[in-house]
């Protein structure tokens, strides 16, 4: 959780550190360029899902094919770490955590968010720092990837950002959604049968605080693996007065076709793939990623909709 001190930056402090970076850090620089001149298409749906893409960077192969049985072991250095980060990274502390340009991004606006401390990844007690990061970064989509949910740093705190516009599919208006529960502090909601190819809820709270109870109450609803928290897939960003919180609960960490073999794919969803956004680091992966295998891996690594809708019983009984 946040500290209150050193929270005093802000999004012009945030899009400065980018600058810089982008002046300073050849690394930076020459990613950039690769993304902005990456291969991108739009990938279509048999379901009133929005928008889903793909994009070709080769450069994110090392964030595809993470090893986390060797990271669990302790087996690398942490690459989020002081002492194993890149001489040019700079930071801004903000309460716990510190502000980085990620070097290997997805779009032109990424950023890191990571925990002061080595300690492992987990949400618990943190959603409404991910609130006050949204509400502070207004063009921002704050997510996270669980554990076993496509974080390439497991054992060590952190959320991302990107812009918000990557995550369009979740900005859906009322009539679009269920509303599960609606208290002073805000609501709950999920998408309308159909309306997407795995279930999840939306979150719609006032202030930063209140978003606790209603998460809280999400997350109770979801399965527990092994005294670990759900795996599951958050993300936070600004919808016109509130803020809204997505819930991707997660059945499965990466699909049956995952892999760097023949006929395998590195494909390892995370909140961006859940959000409609494909990464892919090989041109084989991104010429056989279709809709057809969109939904499909969205179908292994997301709740079947009976599944969900037992998760929807428990919220509201």
């Amino acid at each position: 959780m946040a500290k209150e001190s050193n929270k005093n930056i802000t999004a012009t402090d945030v899009g400065m550190l980018m600058e810089r970076q982008r002046k300073e850090w050849l690394l930076l620089r020459r990613n950039l360029e690769t993304l902005r001149n990456a291969k991108k298409e739009e990938i279509p749906l048999n379901v009133s899902a929005g928008v889903v893409s793909k994009r070709l960077l080769n450069y994110r192969k090392g964030s595809l094919s993470a090893n986390l049985t060797a990271i669990a072991n302790g087996e690398r250095p942490c690459f989020l770490c002081h002492k194993a980060r890149p001489e040019e990274q700079e930071y801004l502390e903000w309460g716990d955590y510190e502000i980085l340009v990620n070097p290997y991004p997805a779009d032109e606006y990424h950023y890191t968010i990571v925990n002061r401390d080595h300690v492992p990844q987990s949400i618990v007690g943190r959603v409404a720092d991910m609130v006050e990061l949204a509400r502070m970064l207004k063009d921002e989509c704050i997510f996270y990837n669980g554990a076993k949910c496509g974080a390439s740093a497991p054992d060590h705190m952190h959320f991302q950002a990107i812009t918000a516009n990557a995550v369009r599919n979740f900005i859906s208006k009322s009539e679009d959604r269920d509303k599960l529960i609606e208290t002073e502090a805000g609501s709950v909601s999920v998408p309308k049968a159909g309306a997407s190819p795995f279930g999840y809820f939306i979150i719609d709270i006032k202030g930063s605080n209140d978003v606790n109870d209603l998460f809280n109450r999400v997350v109770d609803s979801l399965p527990a693996h092994y005294g670990e928290e759900p795996m599951m897939n958050v993300l936070a960003f600004n919808a016109g007065e509130s803020v809204r919180v997505v819930v991707i609960p997660r059945r499965k960490h990466r699909p049956d076709i995952y892999g760097a073999d023949d006929g395998k794919m590195l494909v390892s969803p995370a909140s961006l793939e859940m959000a409609g956004m494909f990464l892919t680091s090989r041109d084989s992966d991104f010429m056989r990623l279709d809709g057809d295998m969109a939904c499909e891996i969205y179908r292994e690594v997301a709740y079947s909709d009976q599944e969900f809708n037992e998760f929807i019983s428990r919220l509201t009984r």
